[in-house]
């Protein structure tokens, strides 16, 4: 099988909500609006649950098969402010800050 290539997506919230609880990341092919993938981001009670995604930093993995680049929409919580990063590029760990 040939290598897939992939893509981190790390977002940085207010002062309140460094991690971004509620956001929501979509990626699309780059320069189209063809959705690739969605997900909201839920930060759990660490406490309650041992899992990555209760530490501080939020930071979500992506593979994107063969494309190289895609375009990425962060709608962050309670906010609404949408960031775009335009051909984000693979084997990256693009940060988003609102």
């Amino acid at each position: 099988m040939p290598a897939q290539h992939w893509i981190n997506i790390r977002l940085v919230g207010r002062p309140g909500n460094r991690g971004a609880a509620g956001a929501k990341i979509r990626l699309y092919a780059s320069g189209s609006d063809r959705l690739l993938w969605f997900e909201q981001v839920a930060i759990y009670d660490s406490q309650a649950s041992a899992s990555y995604y209760s530490f501080a930093q939020t930071e979500r993995h992506f593979g994107l098969g063969q494309r190289t680049t895609v375009d990425v929409q962060v709608e962050f919580y309670p906010s609404s402010k949408v960031v775009w990063q335009r051909d984000a590029a693979a084997y990256r760990t693009v940060v988003i800050r609102e």
